[in-house]
């Protein structure tokens, strides 16, 4: 049972009418919890209608195999997604240590996830204030921006490399291709 992918969006579904049922019953009346129903239902509902279309899909021999690449297309996004979650709380640790006690700056040192949310602006795309950081004192001038910059470059180099996956897959990555298997006599 738990070797079947699609019996995640079962549990998922179940968990989901579960908590519908239990705002129901808890919270009688009001506006919010029938609200958060409607929402656990539908969300269920969807999830439910997911698994038996992919279900059904990968029975067939043109689909079944996009089903498959889409599983494992998703499986190798969250672990990009975790390098990236770690890489983002090492430099918001980094920059909140470094703007604690400081008058809140244009870019840092309102929370730890005040940084986050910066940080993860900068991935997304926008431009950084580095005159904000310059302007911010005297050992944060010169870390600050150094911090942006190696942070930037990492950052970089995880879409490239998640990028260069995604083309070439891993029968072409020969570090992620495995071993090949002797030959049968």
């Amino acid at each position: 049972w738990q070797s079947d992918r699609y019996n995640v969006f079962d549990v998922s579904a179940l968990t989901l009418s579960a908590a519908s049922l239990v705002l129901l019953l808890r919270q009688r009346g009001g506006a919010d919890a029938e609200a958060a129903c409607r929402a656990c239902l539908g969300v269920a509902m969807a999830s439910m209608i997911l698994a038996t279309t992919l279900r059904l899909l990968s029975l067939s021999q043109r689909m079944g195999p996009l089903v498959l690449m889409l599983f494992r297309m998703v499986g190798d996004m969250m672990r990009w997604l975790l390098l990236l979650t770690v890489t983002l709380l090492g430099f918001a640790a980094c920059f909140h240590a470094l703007f604690e006690g400081q008058p809140a700056t244009c870019l840092f040192g309102s929370s730890f996830g005040g940084d986050m949310l910066v940080l993860l602006e900068q991935v997304v795309g926008t431009d950084p204030d580095f005159n904000c950081l310059h302007a911010s004192g005297a050992v944060t001038s010169v870390y600050a921006p150094t911090a942006l910059i190696v942070f930037l470059l990492i950052v970089g180099i995880l879409l490239i490399n998640m990028v260069r996956g995604a083309a070439l897959g891993p029968h072409l990555s020969p570090h992620l291709s495995p071993p090949l298997s002797p030959p049968l006599s």
